[in-house]
């Protein structure tokens, strides 16, 4: 009795790898090249090219990417030859759909993808201040992503490089002073909560701390001693959490309101 079921799942696979998968569908990139990263405003051009499809299955393909617009006239898809078959203001927009069946019956479709990275930054205004709240685009985006009939066929993803988030770590490292890792961490905090221009504005100023035979904070103050410096700390440290809160509390009840 085992070797009768086992017999027939083993049949059963068999069957079922047999039949054609209607959604089945081929994705490649001809031309250009997928980089795993863009910067803020890089451009960027490439085609791909879906194949092994069956139009009596796959009725229609979602083509959608993150890419935004290089400018008003050129539009984000170009489908060469079928281009008259498709809605021209769809071509400019991220998301498009094509459906097989008002296009001329082809082995495979060309699709070249010309756009550029989104800006990683958006900023809130807290009402009745001038404390202004950055918050940063988290996780992948889309070079683009081909769907058939619902289904994913295939899609390819790239890390957003934020220029302000890169400043930022670039001037952190330049602090060197173990006196000041402490400070360090409060200011990155600050940065974390979207207090983004006064974060970078302290680490400026400790960055700018320079050793001789004796410190020299912003180029003018010298500390001869490291009694100084960790005052100097401990003010700095006050003033960030001041400023931390207040701002935080002018937020708090923004969302609250």
């Amino acid at each position: 009795m085992r070797h009768v079921s086992i017999i027939f799942v083993l049949s059963l696979l068999l069957i079922l790898c047999q039949v054609p998968n209607s959604y089945a569908a081929q994705v490649e990139v001809v031309s250009g090249s997928l980089p795993e990263k863009l910067h803020e405003g890089q451009q960027i051009n490439f085609t791909i090219e879906v194949s092994d499809y069956h139009y009596e299955d796959a009725k229609y393909f979602n083509i959608e990417t993150n890419l935004l617009l290089i400018s008003d006239d050129q539009p984000l898809y170009d489908f060469g030859e079928l281009n008259k078959y498709v809605n021209s203001q769809d071509r400019y927009k991220q998301s498009i759909a094509l459906n097989l069946s008002s296009l001329p019956r082809k082995d495979s479709i060309s699709i070249s993808i010309a756009g550029k990275a989104p800006d990683g930054k958006s900023t809130i205004k807290c009402e009745s201040t001038d404390v202004v709240i950055t918050k940063f685009q988290e996780g992948k985006l889309k070079l683009y992503e081909v769907d058939a009939n619902g289904k994913v066929v295939d899609v390819k993803l790239f890390e957003l490089a934020i220029y302000k988030k890169e400043k930022f770590e670039e001037t952190m490292q330049q602090i060197r002073w173990e006196e000041l890792d402490r400070m360090k961490q409060e200011v990155r905090k600050l940065f974390n909560r979207g207090l983004v221009t006064d974060a970078q504005n302290l680490a400026s100023q400790m960055s700018n701390i320079k050793y001789s035979n004796h410190l020299l904070l912003l180029g003018i103050i010298k500390i001869k001693n490291s009694l100084w410096l960790n005052a100097i700390c401990i003010f700095l440290i006050i003033v960030s959490f001041i400023i931390g809160y207040l701002r935080g509390s002018s937020l708090s009840d923004r969302e609250v309101r």
